[in-house]
């Protein structure tokens, strides 16, 4: 065996070989307890030890109370100790730091953006980016929003992909001027025009945050952008009417968070689905900054050389329980 990752297995069933991790071989165990595995959520830790609490199992299980073993167990959210989907068990080797070397092979452990110093307080959730979609993708070629306005249709994809759906909105920022004309034509103005509401910006960071560390999901947010015309100036207007609020013109997709060490600033890792460029729809610079003083989170993308290019005007919850405090 060389790919853990690769197979395929069968309930019930205990396989038995060997796995090269890091240069050294380790005889190892895995025991599919359950059929469906496909419930289990893949999660990113900077710290191997929150792992091994037993009390506060969160999909992932690290045992090294054995002398010869590290047993790895899998769980299903809020599943309870004693019923993982699935076993792994490693011989260790004296000296051996068996427990994070696996870990990191895994993709639990550390993470690319974490080698860059922004370590306080992070998860990144499908680092691998499996979840991600294109709002041009010819899976919505028979919406009505094809091929130009799919950007929500391909956000709640991605949610959907993470296992979840979204359910009711935080409204975090409002325009603060006519959207149409007139004659009915949306209006383009130098300035984003926006209003922030200080106690829902709070509740929307809160409902984040718990969306990302406690359910293990991303979470849908509507922003707003500027659009460039033919002199390559900048400039904004509403969304669609159908839009609420009026403000938000695209959707995105938050599926991690961070903290920059320099700017004192906590960010949010997101997806951008305005691409058929998946290492730019899923690249680590697409960034969203939590601004506490001004109550607005906004950031950049990799798609775009603008600065704070987006800002966030709601959020979408998923269909969880939220315990705000």
């Amino acid at each position: 065996m060389n790919d853990i990752k690769s197979m395929n297995l069968t309930v019930n069933r205990v396989y038995l070989g060997s796995f090269e991790v890091e240069n050294k071989v380790y005889p190892t165990a895995i025991y599919a307890v359950k059929k469906d595995l496909s419930k289990l959520k893949k999660i990113v830790v900077s710290d191997s030890e929150i792992l091994t609490d037993q009390n506060k199992i969160n999909s992932v299980f690290c045992d090294e109370t054995y002398i010869k073993y590290l047993i790895l167990a899998f769980y299903e959210e809020n599943a309870p100790s004693n019923d993982p989907s699935l076993i792994i068990q490693i011989e260790k080797f004296v000296g051996d730091d068996t427990k994070d070397k696996w870990l990191k092979y895994l993709g639990i452990l550390g993470t690319k953006i974490e080698k860059e110093g922004n370590t306080k307080d992070e998860i990144v959730l499908d680092i691998e980016g499996n979840w991600w979609i294109s709002q041009f993708n010819t899976t919505f070629s028979n919406e009505t929003c094809w091929n130009k306005e799919c950007c929500n249709k391909a956000s709640r994809k991605i949610v959907s992909n993470a296992g979840t759906t979204t359910g009711d909105r935080i409204i975090i920022a409002q325009s603060n001027r006519l959207c149409e004309d007139s004659k009915g034509s949306r209006v383009s103005y130098d300035t984003h025009g926006l209003t922030f509401n200080k106690n829902k910006f709070e509740e929307a960071i809160q409902i984040i945050d718990i969306s990302l560390k406690e359910h293990n999901l991303p979470i849908m947010v509507g922003v707003q952008h500027p659009y460039k015309d033919k002199y390559d100036t900048w400039f904004y207007k509403c969304g669609s009417k159908s839009n609420n609020p009026r403000a938000t013109n695209h959707f995105v997709v938050i599926v991690g968070k961070g903290y920059d060490k320099e700017k004192k600033k906590n960010f949010y890792y997101f997806y951008e689905v305005g691409t058929s460029d998946k290492p730019k729809g899923t690249s680590n610079m697409n960034k969203l900054w939590v601004d506490t003083k001004q109550n607005v989170i906004k950031g950049n993308v990799s798609t775009q050389d603008k600065n704070d290019y987006y800002i966030v005007t709601d959020v979408r919850k998923n269909a969880k329980n939220y315990n705000i405090k």
